[in-house]
């Protein structure tokens, strides 16, 4: 009888230690299996970073870059521009919702560039891309043209930015974009 006793304690040990060693297992297995996914989605939001880069690269022509360009000189302070203005090449003051109008002076370049953002921002958004990489890129075309959009409120109370790429504005309200974060700079004042 107490052989039998024996036997069954050894028994119910040896399943104790198997249910223990199973959750152990399960556990490990589950660590694994979320850091594999973690790391899948972090390489998959890297390369579309770089899908995103070269699909903005691809989708703005270089008159529009051009266009940037020119309009980042003439609303710059040496150029005598006041805060939310763009000098134009008769020495007026034009507010940047001048952009926004038939006949804008930048051929809609602007408006073409920020949709393109407001794209990137939807997807940065949902955090499917790395947006420092595409900051690191275009941090500074990014900047400007959402400084230039906030400056120009309308008559009830929105800015450009905020009535036509609410994504765009959303990553700034947000706060997704650290003010750190070091970009490539196409053009200087002055």
């Amino acid at each position: 009888m107490r052989a039998l006793e024996e036997l069954g304690m050894e028994i119910s040990l040896v399943t104790e230690v198997r249910g223990w060693l199973m959750l152990g297992l399960g556990v490990f297995g589950g660590v694994v299996a979320l850091l594999t996914y973690y790391r899948g989605q972090n390489q998959r939001r890297l390369e579309n970073s770089f899908r995103m880069t070269q699909l903005f690269r691809d989708s703005i022509p270089t008159q529009d870059f051009e266009q940037w360009i020119k309009l980042f000189h003439d609303a710059s302070e040496p150029a005598g521009a006041k805060p939310g203005h763009f000098v134009s090449e008769d020495g007026r003051q034009i507010p940047f919702s001048a952009l926004y109008t038939e006949g804008a002076p930048d051929d809609g370049a602007i408006d073409r560039i920020a949709q393109v953002l407001d794209l990137v921002s939807e997807q940065a958004l949902k955090r499917t891309l790395d947006l420092r990489i595409f900051y690191h890129e275009y941090g500074q075309l990014m900047d400007t043209i959402h400084s230039w959009l906030s400056s120009d409120v309308g008559s009830d109370g929105k800015s450009l930015v905020e009535d036509l790429y609410p994504n765009f504005n959303l990553l700034y309200v947000k706060n997704r974009i650290v003010i750190n974060w070091k970009c490539r700079r196409y053009v200087y004042c002055g």
